[in-house]
């Protein structure tokens, strides 16, 4: 039993260092992992038909600014576009393409308000647990 406990206490150690340095991985500002879960899934919104052809006729819109994007176009330009892509997105129901819009602009630029967004977004698709790892995230690099 003597040499049970120190090995013990050792692999608890040594697992809550790990951790740690998993969670400040995850936490420093600049750095972003987007989430990944085979259960996450598209699922439709209640939009009438009317409200429905405003939202694919405003996404097609944006989806077409994007495809023109050129290296010059400013970064912020760029985020606002996917953000805006990924609302028409969610409105229609297309939860997993609006979250890689918005994988695409933290891929451009760290910002606290996307992440904000992402996390809401993993917590409407019933990944609430882990879409907590994010709200810190924005949490940490939001301005004071």
């Amino acid at each position: 039993m003597k040499k049970i406990i120190p090995s013990l206490i050792f692999v608890l150690l040594i697992g809550a260092a790990g951790y740690l340095a998993y969670k400040q991985f995850l936490m420093t500002p600049e750095v972003f992992v987007p989430y990944e879960s085979q259960k996450l899934q598209n699922r439709p919104k209640n939009l009438d038909a009317t409200n429905r052809g405003v939202a694919e006729k405003h996404m097609a819109g944006i989806q077409k600014v994007i495809a023109e994007f050129k290296p010059e176009t400013p970064k912020n330009d760029q985020i606002n576009y996917y953000f805006a892509l990924s609302t028409d997105q969610q409105m229609l129901g297309l939860w997993l393409e609006a979250k890689k819009s918005l994988e695409k602009a933290l891929a451009l630029k760290y910002d606290a308000h996307i992440i904000h967004a992402y996390a809401t977004l993993l917590y409407d698709l019933w990944a609430g647990a882990d879409a907590l790892i994010y709200v810190d995230m924005a949490i940490d690099g939001a301005p004071d």
